[in-house]
């Protein structure tokens, strides 16, 4: 599943992200297009439009005064004319405004006779398709046009004798064409980064939903496993009583009581289970109720005297008072009491248990350590002792009065962190195992 989720991610982003590429790339080509056409146009334009103006009354060409000057100065700064009048393109010298784009411009008589004017022509076409390229542009209509065959752009406009047409190489407006292999070649380089890059993404982004995940499948798993002993003693149960119908109650207390042991130990594990699903899902707890942790805690050590007595356990204390804290009173309650459960289960036989409870104003936190006496946490349990359903490999196995099922430190973790602070643990055979609980002071 997971698996299946990652590729659909993968998938999606390198759509939409392709899409955008190709989209911008295709917007950025169609721009560099008609930017080359509308040169192209410009060009023509000029080539037409002079020599219409510079066309006299007998049909010849020839420059207006103004421009011959200007050609002349031209001439005088840029070089001369050959001796048929061409003025080859110029390169170097100072910047012109706008790309120079070669034209060629003829005059096309009625009886199809082309003529090239060369006041304004810088370019030439080819001899052997220049007759038929002329008479192709003669039977068409005035306006711009392309021949894709020879490769040559047009604009024609109709005179008296016939029609005045501007060339143009095809090549002029090809620009977009290097643009669009440019880009095709950085966005294929670009995706292929991106691909990789989101592949890590994804195991990145998809590491909490694995992570939980993987808790899910193993809470249920151990969940299962928990239950399937209880169910399976009552069951066993069930089927003595039943071969001995006729016995009292009394004859088979041994199975009715192994069944009432079973059944509350079910309940228990049902109880913890749902405690820890409304802890983990409510999330944060809102933190507007005062509560006085000094004072619970006070009461709390007093309940548990009892027990202490019992096992031969030294329960000491040392509570700073008013130290208050906010939110629920009931979570915190249990959060205590299960880490002097522990404490007092796992100190042994005249072991000792230390409270102590102070609060900082610099760093406004208050702290709750419960230390405890007897074997040490083995370092490779000390990790997991606060995962779901977590036991070390000595205590897998239930005695008639444990309760325990490895959720107890996995509650009191998830109410500390859902008041905003966090339970850590330490311990070393010198020192014993001390179980911290830090918590932000109320304002």
């Amino acid at each position: 599943m997971l698996d299946r989720l990652r590729a659909q991610f993968i998938v999606i982003t390198m759509a939409l992200v392709t899409t955008v590429v190709i989209a911008s790339f295709a917007g950025i080509v169609a721009i560099e297009y008609q930017h080359g056409i509308k040169a192209v146009h410009e060009a023509l334009d000029a080539g037409i439009g002079h020599d219409a103006q510079a066309q006299d009354k007998d049909g010849e060409r020839k420059p207006p005064d103004d421009d011959r000057d200007d050609a002349e100065d031209r001439d005088d700064e840029h070089g001369d004319r050959d001796e048929e009048g061409y003025l080859p393109p110029r390169i170097g010298g100072p910047a012109r405004q706008g790309g120079f784009i070669p034209v060629a411009v003829y005059a096309i008589s009625n009886d199809g006779t082309a003529t090239m004017v060369s006041s304004r022509t810088n370019a030439s076409i080819d001899e052997s398709i220049e007759s038929e390229v002329c008479k192709t542009v003669l039977s068409s209509s005035d306006g711009y046009g392309s021949l894709p065959v020879e490769g040559l752009y047009y604009k024609k406009m109709t005179t008296e004798d016939g029609a005045l047409v501007a060339f143009a190489d095809m090549a002029s407006a090809s620009g977009w064409r290097r643009t669009a292999a440019t880009m095709s070649i950085i966005g294929v380089a670009a995706l292929g980064a991106l691909l990789v890059i989101t592949v890590f993404l994804a195991r990145w982004a998809l590491r909490p939903v694995e992570k939980a995940w993987r808790a899910q499948k193993q809470f249920v798993a151990d969940a299962s496993h928990e239950l399937k002993t209880p169910l399976t003693v009552m069951l066993a149960n069930t089927s003595i009583l039943l071969r001995h119908p006729d016995h009292t109650i009394a004859e088979e207390s041994q199975w009715l009581e192994s069944t009432r042991i079973e059944g509350e130990r079910m309940q228990s594990l049902v109880g913890d289970m749902l405690t820890l699903a409304k802890v983990e899902s409510s999330g944060a707890v809102p933190l507007c109720g005062p509560v006085d942790i000094s004072e619970m805690t006070d009461g709390l050590i007093l309940q548990f005297e009892s027990i202490a007595f019992e096992r031969s356990i030294d329960l000491t204390c040392d509570i700073e008072g008013d130290t208050i804290v906010s939110g629920d009173a009931g979570k915190l309650e249990k959060m205590v009491a299960t880490l002097l459960e522990n404490a007092c289960k796992y100190a042994g036989a005249d072991g000792q248990v230390h409270v102590v409870l102070a609060r900082s104003a610099r760093s406004g936190l208050a702290t709750l350590a419960i230390r405890n006496s007897g074997d040490a946490i083995p370092a490779a349990d000390l990790p997991h002792i606060f995962d779901r359903f977590y036991r070390s490999n000595e205590a897998r196995t239930h005695t008639d009065d444990d309760m325990s099922f490895g959720l107890g430190l996995a509650i009191a973790r998830s109410i500390a962190r859902a008041h905003h602070g966090d339970i850590k643990a330490e311990s070393t055979a010198v020192d014993g195992t001390v179980f911290t609980v830090t918590l932000p002071l109320r304002k």
